[in-house]
């Protein structure tokens, strides 16, 4: 799926097709009067000031999240009413996600938080107890470091309860068995990545650097504790380098130092931000540049993305293509209409429909960030199904009502000549132009 680059017909459309272009990659898309907002500032203006935003102090309030005792989940009656629980906190926590997303006002902070949310993923239904973690792991964890520091994400992540339970961790000791699963995800998944030079002897002794990296129980909720009796103390070399012996709870983090530093770290960091950003497959001179800004800033967050988004051309590069992924196009379509969400259960529900729910891919990968996995045959018609159950007003929740007053080629920027005689169709009432401009190529990409 493409489009033509845009036409040039003078300084007003270019900065007008820049800005539309930074809001599609930065910010979920336009909303109403962004694109002219921005248009006037410069896009390259708007992102430096986005680049510059301090986070947003953002609290949870949703219902109360304290983890039942153990024995009350051998109960039938008490699991049951766990499970009305859970689906209440993941319904608030999903509905606060996805309402910040549509309507917030810190743009690139929403998008980092979706991409770090990705990167550093646990799932939800790993078990009852997961559910009642992921509050504290966004609002603790994923929010106030979204923008900040790769090192500081990286060891608040490998110290969450969420985490050292979605893999295990907790569990992991010397002296009932040491469990590889958080060690081998961090070096494939959170650092290292696949390519990146490790082996199973890596992964042995990483996993041995983290046993008695455990879980306590704190007043109702549950932290990190350090179980000495659990730890391995014997010899490790880690990717060439020794762990001094008696190093303890010093172990972990010195692995985490030593990872988040490595140059394999910065490529494969450095790629995922491009494709995030850029396309599917993106210029080799990006990751480059990119990569070698993380590793003089030591993963600075917003040094990284300042070298990726500004230090060349390829944002504003037409032939770089990116498709939405649905959750990109979910809240991109209540963005440019001007939708408001009351409840979050129908934007959930077409989200669920659509494939893709924040904490709800089934492997620690996350969800795929490219074309090849969102688009065939049966998820174009589910795309379809949305635009039009969202422009005539049919997500329960969702007040669309301004769509009432919006003109369809708002929704849009170039139109390529099939668009717009599909969007000419007689017969076609004022809902359906609005459904054909969602379901369309150009706003099917970002």
């Amino acid at each position: 799926m493409a489009v033509s680059p845009p036409a040039s017909s003078g300084a007003v459309q270019h900065a007008r097709w820049r800005a539309r272009r930074a809001l599609d990659r930065l910010a979920f898309g336009p909303a109403p009067g962004d694109v002219e907002r921005v248009a006037a500032q410069g896009a390259e203006a708007w992102i430096r000031a986005e680049l510059q935003r301090p986070a947003p102090a953002v609290r949870w309030s949703g219902p109360d999240a304290e983890l039942p005792a153990g024995g009350a989940m051998r109960s039938p009656e008490m699991r049951r009413a766990l499970r009305g629980e859970v689906r209440e906190i993941g319904v608030a926590l999903l509905g606060v996600r996805l309402s910040r997303a549509v309507a917030g006002e810190h743009p690139l902070d929403e998008t980092m938080v979706d991409f770090w949310g990705n990167h550093f993923h646990v799932f939800a239904r790993k078990a009852l107890p997961e559910t009642f973690l992921l509050p504290s792991y966004e609002f603790d964890v994923l929010r106030p470091l979204a923008l900040t520091s790769f090192p500081e994400l990286l060891s608040a992540t490998a110290s969450h309860p969420a985490m050292l339970f979605f893999l295990d961790n907790w569990r992991s000791s010397a002296r009932r068995g040491v469990n590889e699963n958080y060690a081998r995800e961090l070096l494939e998944l959170h650092t290292l990545g696949a390519d990146g030079g490790f082996t199973q002897r890596d992964v042995e002794a990483v996993a041995r650097a983290f046993a008695g990296w455990t879980l306590r129980r704190a007043g109702g909720g549950v932290a990190f504790r350090y179980e000495p009796r659990w730890h391995d103390d014997g010899d490790k070399v880690v990717l060439g380098e020794e762990l001094p012996l008696g190093g303890g709870r010093r172990e972990g983090e010195r692995v985490l130092a030593l990872l988040a530093s490595h140059p394999a770290t910065a490529r494969h960091i450095a790629h995922k931000l491009a494709v995030r950003f850029l396309a599917d497959d993106p210029p080799a001179a990006a990751v480059a540049r990119t990569a070698a800004r993380f590793r003089a800033s030591r993963g600075e967050v917003r040094a990284t993305l300042e070298a990726l988004l500004l230090g060349g051309d390829e944002l504003f590069d037409p032939r770089l293509v990116k498709v939405k992924t649905p959750f990109e196009l979910v809240v991109s379509s209540l963005r440019a209409t001007g939708a408001r969400i009351d409840r979050p259960e129908g934007a959930l529900l077409a989200l669920r429909a659509l494939g893709q729910l924040p904490y709800l891919a089934p492997t620690p990968a996350g969800a795929p960030d490219v074309a090849e996995r969102w688009i065939d045959p049966g998820a174009t018609l589910e795309r379809l199904r949305f635009a039009f159950a969202l422009s005539a007003d049919r997500l329960p929740g969702v007040d669309g009502s301004a769509l009432e007053h919006l003109d369809p080629l708002e929704l849009l920027g170039d139109l390529r000549p099939a668009t717009e005689r599909a969007l000419a169709t007689q017969g076609l009432s004022h809902r359906e132009r609005i459904a054909v401009a969602l379901a369309s190529p150009e706003f099917q990409i970002r």
